[in-house]
């Protein structure tokens, strides 16, 4: 009898420790009506200062438990929170010089539309170029192939 409460008590010990370290990565544990009965039993059969260490081991765990709740709980608010903040500091991050990146926007699009016909001209002489590479004229190739000017 006595043997069966010392593996009783150990395997009640070296679940809550070994379940210990998980309680913070994982969610609540929850004592199913079985392991309740199980743990009784054993309180029941331990003498009475076993049966005290026992009881107070198991409220520190549900203790602990409930804590653990808690803390995933206000976890979740937090990140949740910190999710709606960064949204925001997005938003307002994007109106930040708004008005100055319009302005050079539209210069680009200026200066883009103003050498439009130069751009045209440069593409079309590098198409020229590429074909006449292709025919291995190197006279024509010489003649497209741009200089530099000293």
């Amino acid at each position: 009898m006595l043997t069966v409460q010392r593996i009783s008590v150990f395997i009640l010990i070296f679940i809550l420790t070994f379940s210990a370290p998980y309680l913070a990565s994982a969610a609540s544990i929850e004592i199913t009506p079985a392991v309740k009965a199980s743990l009784d039993k054993t309180i029941a059969a331990a003498d009475r200062n076993k049966a005290a260490q026992i009881t107070r081991l198991y409220n520190d765990f549900i203790a602990l438990n409930d804590q653990n709740v808690i803390n995933e709980g206000q976890i979740k608010y937090l990140h949740d929170a910190n999710e709606q903040s960064l949204l925001h500091l997005n938003k307002q991050m994007k109106k930040i010089d708004a008005d100055k990146i319009n302005r050079l926007d539209a210069q680009v699009k200026q200066a883009r539309d103003r050498y439009k016909p130069l751009l045209a001209s440069y593409t079309s002489v590098n198409k020229q170029i590429s074909l006449a590479r292709m025919t291995g004229n190197k006279t024509l190739i010489s003649f497209l192939t741009p200089r530099p000017m000293y």
